[in-house]
């Protein structure tokens, strides 16, 4: 993603703060009268990230989610209700997408990176037996107690696909609460606007970083974009996408080279453009075009020119280069 010159400093003073966290650059600009009060505000929505961070990450053995991760095939485990409500949403996401998205997911991420180490492809019973573990069913939520745990064991959690647009979301928050009325949040790509004027978001060529092939606008909304050509497996000199589809166990492999997805919310945008790229160009888009609320752009193919294809909400807003239609 690629914000267009004609964003959000548009005549206005802007301060703008980057910093690496929950595994990517986060970039906080904000336009301001006064320039002390903006810095504190960007501070506090930096703040913000880093305690998600320790929420939600899976890296960190002693954050909730690493103790659930541990413990949970055990007996469930307390967690922050924050952290609960978060798992209870993320539970009809993967409904709502058929299984598309998965917090479940991170046994195949692990056999996947396990296999990435050895450069060897998972063997078929090994892949078997992960599936086993894969699904949201078999999760144990008790509301009244805040507790998560697991029917099967060696299941394991993973908000990597949804905890950074909760994040945003929750840093957009922060920054009203400061009375910050414009605002860009952009993380790895990701964007949130706080702004009453629009700012065109690029959609760039996955192959060529210098061409956009289409532009959404956003206001008060979010974009998100999964793309196979960013984060990837490398085994036995091949790559393989590092979007897992968790109903077959596999990277994702097919025509669809990115999905961007625009949204009411960062979690939302998150959620959903993951859930499309697994799903693929006509299921994807299908469920975009049933679910309100959600547009698209969406590109397939193997080499440029890439055909676009967006929903049809944006097909009369949506700006995109002629060559591509």
């Amino acid at each position: 993603m690629v914000l267009s010159p004609s964003g959000l400093s548009r005549d206005r003073a802007c301060i703008r703060r980057v910093r690496y966290v929950m595994g990517t650059f986060v970039e906080i600009e904000v336009a301001c009268e006064h320039q002390p009060q903006a810095a504190d505000a960007i501070e506090a929505a930096f703040s913000e990230f880093r305690r998600l961070e320790g929420l939600l990450s899976k890296f960190i053995p002693d954050s909730p989610v690493g103790q659930v991760n541990r413990f949970g095939s055990g007996h469930p485990v307390e967690v922050p209700r924050e952290m609960f409500d978060l798992t209870e949403r993320a539970v009809r996401f993967s409904e709502k997408t058929s299984g598309a998205f998965d917090i479940t997911v991170n046994p195949l991420m692990e056999l996947w990176g396990t296999a990435e180490m050895k450069g060897i492809l998972p063997r078929d019973e090994e892949m078997v037996s992960t599936l086993a573990k894969v699904d949201t069913q078999h999760l144990l939520l008790s509301a009244e107690d805040s507790t998560i745990g697991f029917k099967a064991p060696g299941c394991q959690i993973d908000f990597g696909a949804i905890g950074k647009g909760y994040a945003m979301d929750r840093a957009v928050e922060v920054l009203k609460r400061y009375e910050v009325t414009h605002a860009l949040v952009n993380a790895g790509g990701a964007i949130s606007c706080l702004d009453e004027y629009p700012s065109a978001i690029g959609i760039r060529n996955p192959l060529d970083a210098e061409d956009l092939l289409a532009s959404v606008t956003l206001q008060n909304n979010s974009v998100a974009t999964s793309a196979s050509g960013e984060r990837f497996f490398r085994i036995g000199g091949d790559r393989y996408s590092h979007v897992i589809d968790p109903r077959t166990g596999n990277p994702v492999h097919h025509h669809l080279v990115s999905a961007t997805v625009i949204a009411d919310t960062a979690e939302l945008a998150d959620v959903f453009s993951t859930a499309v790229f697994v799903l693929g160009l006509n299921r994807g888009m299908d469920l975009i075009e049933a679910t309100e609320g959600l547009e698209a752009v969406l590109l397939r193919g193997y080499s440029s020119p890439f055909e676009v294809h967006i929903s049809s909400g944006l097909k009369e807003t949506s700006r995109t280069t002629p060559t591509n239609f």
